[in-house]
């Protein structure tokens, strides 16, 4: 939950930043990256307090939604006239955002486990991608432009698509589909989605024997008073002696 909501609010506030700032590109990620710090821990406090799935993976299913657009708007289809003007693409890539969280929020534990998988192994890939100077960031990059640069919208997007971006996409495919199966064939046959661990705490406290009602039903008119007493021992001799004449 931190991670997502991490990924997701860092974006929003870069972004944001961005667009209302004139700071430099260093101070506005710092920035970016505090406040998403921020929103993460205060995110993870609200599953941890209320634990509804429907808001849990409403952050992971945006996010993986963004993704999911910026791929597609980078294609040739983000290419088309129609797309010249702010209002066109914004609208189109709002949709673009959309599609996976309203057509799989049903499944809450099928949108967490494809959107975790499909964030997690581009984030991999991407880290490759940096390494070795390939293409793949400006999946991302280009977002960024279209959002805070003006005339971006005019510009005809034709990155690069050679032998390095070809392997990591194949990579990035792999990882996906790797991820995805070893999720579902470890979540398989366990509850749909996990309770919030305040309910869980709260269950086994409701679950644990009361050690003081217990007591109470135990006793009755024959038990001692105190429990860690021994009882006296009496021999044979003795109860002869105390025995009347």
């Amino acid at each position: 939950n931190f991670l997502m909501a991490f990924c997701g609010f860092c974006v929003i506030f870069y972004l944001v930043l961005n667009i209302s700032t004139i700071q430099s590109l260093t101070v506005i990620f710092v920035l970016s990256c505090i406040l998403a710090t921020v929103a993460g821990v205060l995110w993870l406090m609200l599953w941890w307090c209320i634990g509804v799935p429907v808001l849990s993976v409403l952050v992971p299913g945006f996010t993986a939604g963004y993704l999911f657009a910026c791929v597609l708007f980078y294609t040739d289809f983000g290419n088309l006239l129609y797309w010249t003007t702010r209002y066109n693409y914004g609208m189109s890539f709002t949709v673009g955002v959309l599609i996976l969280p309203v057509l799989i929020l049903y499944w809450t534990r099928v949108l967490n486990i494809l959107c975790c998988a499909f964030i997690g192994s581009f984030l991999i890939t991407l880290t490759i991608d940096v390494w070795i100077e390939a293409g793949l960031k400006f999946i991302i990059v280009n977002t960024f432009r279209h959002a805070y640069i003006d005339g971006y919208l005019d510009v005809i997007v034709t990155g690069p698509f050679e032998i390095k971006d070809i392997i990591l996409s194949c990579v990035w495919t792999v990882l996906f589909v790797t991820g995805s199966g070893l999720q579902f064939y470890r979540e398989r046959g366990k509850p749909e989605f996990p309770s919030c661990p305040r309910k869980l705490r709260r269950l086994r406290r409701q679950q644990a024997p009361n050690t003081s009602d217990q007591d109470h039903i135990e006793r009755d008119e024959r038990s001692p008073l105190l429990r860690n007493v021994a009882e006296p021992y009496y021999s044979t001799r003795d109860r002869d002696q105390s025995e009347p004449t």
